[in-house]
């Protein structure tokens, strides 16, 4: 009986010795940090970039600061009300380059509110570089899955340091822009680190949106392509190849496409897009692809002289939006095929969803070795609807 009343009365006495937030840091100790840029550091010529014995990374963090983000002018990061500022440092890894950065700054960096992380062109293309990366931020326990994840044609640390107008600090302004793929299918859709890393584990080749610096600040356009088994960058997509892209994978949001018809410059609006697919294996061993797809919009450019209220003439400006559509995808396809060797499409992704057994027999070969997939036949129909003609006048000859 005593020994049971000790142990308690020990027991007891240890209740206050326990801190329940132990580890807590105060909101205003936190350095948030809301972009991440990775590089390979700058004295690296590009000949020794894809040396594997070169491990070393230059990260560049961006911080906001609290107080600056209050002010009413988003030009203020050039004076005292400075909304943001970035540090880097060249380590071996990026957990190396994090203490690093912790050591030189009062606040200790804090990643649950990353919005943005810019990958180089450079470091994803070299062997290993890339799966580091991924690894570092998805088993940081503050970090969230829905995190923004881009490829830079050129260093990724100028996207942190670009001019911003109408934002506060250019993580912001980069975040933006990557969702205006509902204004342009030139552009991918937002590429979130939780879908990157399920293509990782399926070991599937995939685009990542692509992001370049120009004279008014950044350009978002084309795809960045990710060969699924080692994870490295083997190329880009121009926009147009990545416009067909997206007619294939369902996800065209919105955008334009733009043709030539009774020698004028027509523009279609698309409104909303549905695609249907299907597969068969073919006696001589090619899977054989069926893509319809179906467009639906308004006309978006002055159409000039053309009768638009003619249902004639919709007809014919609708059958030239059709072939357009079908050669957009048909380059695509070739580019892939022929180009990558890769299957960025989505194709063996639909095989393994919806036609399993069929998958089976064919996954082993669908990239590698005889390549099954350079091999498909990709049969590709379009029908387009043009809406509300009746809000357009008839044009007087």
């Amino acid at each position: 009986m005593r020994g049971k009343l000790a142990k308690w009365t020990l027991l007891v006495m240890t209740v206050p010795l326990l801190g329940g937030c132990w580890d807590r840091i105060e909101i205003d100790q936190r350095g948030f940090v809301v972009g991440v840029a990775v590089d390979l550091p700058e004295e690296v010529k590009e000949t020794q970039g894809s040396k594997k014995s070169d491990r070393r990374l230059q990260g560049t963090f961006q911080f906001v600061i609290p107080a600056g983000m209050k002010s009413g002018d988003s030009s203020s990061q050039n004076g005292g009300g400075k909304a943001y500022f970035n540090m880097n440092s060249v380590e071996s890894s990026l957990p190396s380059i994090s203490g690093n950065l912790a050591q030189k700054t009062s606040r200790t960096p804090y990643f649950e509110h990353l919005k943005i992380i810019v990958v180089s062109s450079k470091v994803a293309a070299k062997e290993g570089a890339f799966p580091e990366v991924l690894d570092y931020f998805l088993r940081d326990n503050e970090m969230r899955r829905n995190v923004k994840i881009l490829i830079a044609d050129g260093r990724a640390s100028d996207m942190l340091k670009v001019k911003v107008y109408n934002e506060k600090y250019p993580v912001a302004y980069l975040e933006s822009t990557v969702k205006n793929s509902i204004k342009s299918n030139y552009m991918l859709p937002e590429s979130r680190i939780g879908d990157v890393h399920e293509y990782f584990m399926r070991k599937e080749s995939y685009p990542i949106q692509l992001v370049k610096t120009s004279e008014l600040g950044i350009v978002l356009s084309g795809a960045a392509i990710i060969e699924g088994t080692g994870n490295r960058l083997v190329g880009f997509m121009s926009g147009k190849e990545t416009q067909g892209l997206n007619f294939i994978r369902n996800w065209v949001e919105g955008g334009s496409i733009e043709v030539e018809y009774d020698r004028q410059m027509v523009v279609f609006e698309v409104e909303r897009t549905r695609r249907k697919m299907s597969a068969q294996m073919e006696a001589e061993g090619r899977v054989a692809f069926k893509i319809a797809i179906q467009a639906e919009g308004t006309l978006g450019k002055s159409t000039g002289m053309l009768d638009v209220n003619d249902e004639n003439v919709v007809r014919k400006l609708e059958s030239r939006l059709e072939k357009e559509i079908v050669n957009i995808v048909n380059q695509s396809v070739q580019v892939a095929q022929h180009k990558f060797k890769l299957d960025p499409l989505g194709l063996g992704a639909y095989l393994y969803q919806n036609r399993y057994p069929l998958w089976k027999r064919v996954m082993r070969d669908w990239e590698r070795g005889s390549c099954l997939f350079c091999k498909a036949k990709v049969d590709v129909d379009a029908e387009v609807t043009i809406r509300r003609i009746g809000n357009i006048n008839k044009n007087e000859r």
